[in-house]
């Protein structure tokens, strides 16, 4: 069967019995232009959403939700499980910091603390097993020191993934055999302290990993061929899945143990599977599914769930796939992708967010006069695409309608409104124009941005560590205020009273890329026609605020400059090869080229971990591009 190990859903009619106890949304912000926190809690008031999950603690979205009513999942990332594991007083400060502040102070309804995401992840290869487990213990222990023990309640978000059929037939499911004994001492503290169990259940994955998997199984309708299970019948993937885990916690004595869907969903764009039908039919046929108060199975009546997701989130992985970017129910700017019924408004349809700001109606595309086989026609798409958003191209896409002018345009423009519509983000060499004229194509529309949320309590007395993508509007300094490098490493002397040795502590365990540059190849002239265009790629898309006058790098001449820029995008794009082939003037190097003061930095391993469900890694903008090119150039 293999149907089992994932599942989704979403929808609902007008004229149903509401007997769940509160349509509950994930609330994830991996994006370029956020929508600022009031205007996201104003939507999800509008359109009745009771509940809210948040993959971290974020102060901004904390504070907006206070006095509204709605009930909140805080979230303690993966790369903190560690520290919460090792220490109960760092559980106790990041419980009093993030959950009692906010309860007493701004008055958050926060209900629940997950503890990690997803943290048994097969992908994962163990990374999180041995400090889960702590972490939650530790955080439940902080939470009844600070007096919250019975009024909000730890849980642990985990996939599907966690338990598995031996039989291919939900009555046969049990947790995984490699982590059985952990789940039972995860699922007994649960239980013991009047705690949830939480999953995600993805039916798209399924369909998406599995050419085999069965479509109709995925929805609601019942024309799926149905699953016979002793003496019950399954119609949807979701019940056959949701039981498998009933069936888990009955065959080990927890069969009362409260659910809650963590997540689930169907993305609209990236995949030809992943468009607006599929995720209308299924989300709808889930909520008319779940507010019936039918249940499943094994487990009837309410269901608890949050839908994943929202909003859109375009600076998301797309390792999984190029759908990743597209589960929301939102478009980016809070505009409601289709008809969708929650069973909360007098319209039955979705509502949009309210008083969003816009920028100018411009585009950025390819000039008429340009020709696709002008040698800088590739590589501007390929930097475009890579540092901004192109998931919408491709086959079975939303743009896949798009010739191959239309492809380019595309990047240039998604480039362009991401950079706040800068003039200098369409200056791709001779090839790129605004214009005023909408260049948008049948489904395929050219956005425009939305203006950028500059709120935020980021720098209130300074800023911990130095954050080399921070926009650079209010001066080049912006990026280096930090009292630590990027790398965690100190940048001067510094007592804050707190340490034996009265200096600050660098950062431990810290993981380095090759000892290896990119740099202007010594056979390059300063003259030669590429090198201007070259510099100005890298330096708009890594960061070169250390270059000019009076800045540490100020010593530097020409050629350095030059090096400094090309080693600064190869280092940011994980010192991948095709990250230094600045055309015919640039070259890897294992020489150190740094000069004095000015260091030529080497990138720290990327950290594959997140806050939000994610199966690979951050994303790595020339491989995304060159995946791309062949289609995005295409002559039809």
């Amino acid at each position: 069967m293999g149907w089992l190990s994932f599942s989704v859903g979403l929808v609902s009619l007008c004229s149903m019995v509401f007997t769940v106890s509160g349509i509950g949304a994930n609330w994830g912000t991996q994006c370029n232009h956020p929508l600022p926190p009031d205007t996201v809690v104003r939507l999800l008031r509008d359109n009745g959403f009771q509940r809210i999950k948040l993959f971290d603690a974020d102060y901004d979205a904390l504070r907006a939700l206070g006095k509204s009513g709605i009930e909140v999942m805080v979230g303690i990332p993966n790369d903190m499980l560690l520290t919460m594991a090792s220490s109960v007083k760092a559980a106790e400060k990041w419980v009093a910091k993030n959950v009692s502040t906010h309860l007493t102070t701004n008055n958050v309804n926060i209900k629940y603390v997950a503890v990690g995401n997803e943290p048994f992840l097969e992908t994962y290869n163990g990374s999180f097993l041995k400090t889960t487990f702590p972490a939650l213990q530790n955080v439940q222990s902080a939470l009844i020191k600070a007096g919250l023990g019975t009024t909000v309640k730890v849980t642990v978000p985990l996939n599907a993934d966690v338990y598995e059929s031996s039989t291919g037939y939900p009555s046969g499911g049990d947790f995984r055999a490699d982590i059985h004994d952990l789940m039972l001492a995860i699922v007994k503290f649960l239980s013991d302290n009047g705690a949830p169990f939480t999953v995600n259940i993805y039916p798209f994955i399924s369909l998406y990993t599995d050419e085999n998997f069965p479509v109709e199984y995925a929805f609601f309708d019942e024309k799926a061929t149905p699953v016979t299970d002793g003496g019950t019948t399954y119609y949807n993937m979701f019940d056959a899945n949701y039981d498998t885990l009933v069936w888990a916690l009955q065959k080990n004595g927890f069969g009362n143990l409260p659910i809650i869907v963590g997540e689930i969903g169907w993305p609209t764009d990236g995949d030809r599977n992943a468009n607006i039908v599929y995720a209308q039919r299924f989300n709808q046929g889930f909520m008319t599914h779940i507010l019936g108060g039918k249940g499943t199975p094994m487990r009837p009546g309410a269901v608890d769930v949050y839908l994943f997701s929202l909003i859109d989130e375009d600076a998301k992985s797309v390792q999984p796939g190029n759908f990743e970017r597209h589960w929301g129910i939102f478009n980016y700017d809070g505009s409601a992708k289709y008809q969708l019924n929650l069973g909360a408004t007098n319209s039955g349809a979705l509502v949009a967010a309210r008083g969003v700001k816009y920028l100018d109606r411009k585009w950025c595309v390819m000039k008429p006069s340009a020709k696709l086989d002008d040698p800088q026609v590739s590589p501007s798409v390929s930097y475009a695409c890579g540092l901004a958003d192109c998931t919408t191209l491709g086959y079975g896409t939303s743009c896949g309608n798009l010739d191959a002018r239309g492809n380019v345009s595309y990047a240039f423009n998604s480039y362009y409104q991401i950079n706040n519509q800068l003039d200098d983000a369409c200056k791709f060499p001779n090839v790129s124009m605004i214009t005023k004229n909408d260049p948008s194509v049948g489904s395929c529309k050219f956005p425009i941005m939305i203006e950028p949320y500059y709120g935020g309590t980021e720098r209130t007395v300074g800023s911990l560590q130095k954050q080399d993508a921070k926009s650079v509007q209010p001066g080049n300094f912006e990026r280096h205020w930090g009292i630590f490098n990027y790398d965690g490493s100190a940048k001067y002397q510094l007592n804050l009273g707190a340490t034996n040795s009265g200096a600050l502590v660098a950062a431990r365990g810290v993981k380095y890329l090759d000892r290896k540059w990119c740099v202007m190849k010594p056979s390059a002239k300063l003259d030669d026609p590429q090198v201007s265009p070259s510099v100005s790629y890298a330096c708009g898309l890594a960061d070169c605020t250390t270059l000019g006058y009076g800045t540490s790098c100020g010593n530097l001449d020409a050629r350095g400059n030059v090096s400094y820029a090309f080693n600064s995008y190869y280092q940011i794009n994980n010192q991948l090869d095709d990250a230094c082939k600045f055309p015919n003037v640039s070259m890897i190097t294992k020489n150190d080229p740094s000069v004095g003061s000015c260091k030529f930095p080497i990138m720290i391993e990327p950290y594959y971990g997140g806050t939000e469900r994610t199966v690979g890694s951050l994303q790595k903008p020339v491989i995304l591009a060159s995946g791309l090119i062949l289609f995005l150039l295409k002559i039809l």
